[in-house]
């Protein structure tokens, strides 16, 4: 369990749950347990974090320099953002439901990276484009199951502002509606 409300709960799905046959979830308070809700299996179900935790607006996304990605503190074409999302699936090696990540693996890699291939987009005016990540893992300090995905800002960007940003995993989709906020040029050399 990560936090309950009046409206919401949170909770870790367990990775043991890819072998149930028929997975359901339900939820108990003050001795009163809900009706079983039915779960659908999936090996990767992406979900990128929202600032606000709405599932839509500004992701939650650091810059390079690690401060909060947002319209009035945009990225740069070109370099690097941290971005955090859940349900990458399986990990190798792999997830241990529960556990807080540490950094323990050799690096490059140092946590456990998903094991279907990663792809990311950013969307631009009319297009998609590309964006290459440099690093795929669990995040540090966080309970496992929450990913964090290094990648690098599209130089070409047509357009300065915020920006959508799809990620696949396995080939299956995140959430239309989170955007990255991206400044209008890239840094140029002295």
């Amino acid at each position: 369990m990560i936090y309950a409300s009046s409206t919401q709960v949170s909770a870790v799905v367990p990775y043991e749950i890819a072998s149930a046959a028929n997975p359901s979830v339900r939820i108990t308070y003050e001795g009163q347990t809900s009706d079983a809700y039915p779960l659908t299996l999936a090996a990767a179900a992406p979900g990128l974090f929202a600032q606000n935790a709405s599932g839509g607006g500004p992701g939650a996304i650091l810059n390079q320099d690690n401060t909060l990605n947002w319209p009035g503190n945009p990225a740069t074409p070109g370099s690097i953002v941290q971005i955090f999302l859940t349900g990458e699936g399986q990990t190798n090696p792999p997830g241990l439901t529960g556990a807080i990540t540490t950094a323990t693996l050799p690096p490059p890699q140092v946590t456990p990276a998903p094991a279907q291939p990663i792809q990311v987009w950013i969307q631009g005016l009319t297009a998609l484009y590309t964006a290459l990540y440099t690093y795929a893992g669990e995040a540090p300090g966080n309970v496992a199951g929450v990913m964090q995905l290094n990648v690098r800002i599209p130089a070409n960007l047509p357009l300065p502002g915020p920006q959508f940003v799809l990620v696949s995993i396995g080939g299956k989709m995140s959430q239309p509606g989170i955007t990255v906020s991206i400044s209008g040029a890239p840094p140029t050399s002295p």
